[in-house]
Order: structure tokens, then sequence, then C-alpha cells
């Protein structure tokens, strides 16, 4: 598996993707023109060999980031909730303050 990571200025891993579906001969030149016009970030490429201990890190870093969104995506829905539940009662206060 072919797999593009981005490095901060500071050096901090930012984010990465697979990048099976780039062909292997684009590859390179794609890296290199990010790394010239990223203001400092950079892009690098790792080759995961299949049922290595990085494919196993790689697949653990995608799940964390599924669960992440995942807490986002009920967050996201317990806050509209509350914000309904807010609003109704707002109305009903403003009901029986007239």
């Amino acid at each position: 598996m072919q797999v593009v990571y981005y490095r901060n200025p500071d050096g901090t891993i930012h984010s990465f993707h697979n990048a099976d579906a780039i062909p292997a001969a684009e590859l390179p030149q794609k890296i290199e023109d990010y790394n010239r016009n990223s203001a400092g970030r950079t892009a690098e490429l790792v080759i995961i060999e299949p049922s290595s201990f990085m494919e196993h890190l790689y697949n653990r870093a995608k799940e964390n980031i599924r669960l992440q969104i995942d807490a986002l995506r009920d967050l996201h829905s317990s806050l509209q909730e509350a914000e309904s539940y807010a609003y109704d009662l707002l109305c009903q206060a403003e009901q029986e303050g007239q």
C-alpha cells in the first residue's frame, strides 16, 4: 500500500491518505510539486507491506479517525436536540409570560 503523509513546518504529521489510486509513476512528481509549493509543509511517501506492523498502525489510525467522526456526529445531533428543547422552553415561557 502506498501512503502519503504530510508534515507541518514543525515536523508534526497533520494528515495522511492511501495513494494506491495514483499511478506510481506520477507520485514522485506530485510529492515534489507539493513540497515546492506548500510553504514549509512537506509530503512523504511510505510503502506499507501487507500484514506489517505499519499496516496495523495505519489501520488503527484510520479507525480512530472514523470513531472521532462518529463522536462528532453524535455531538452535533445532541446539540441540535438541546437547541430544539431550549427553543421549546423559550416559546413556552413567552406564552406563559403574556
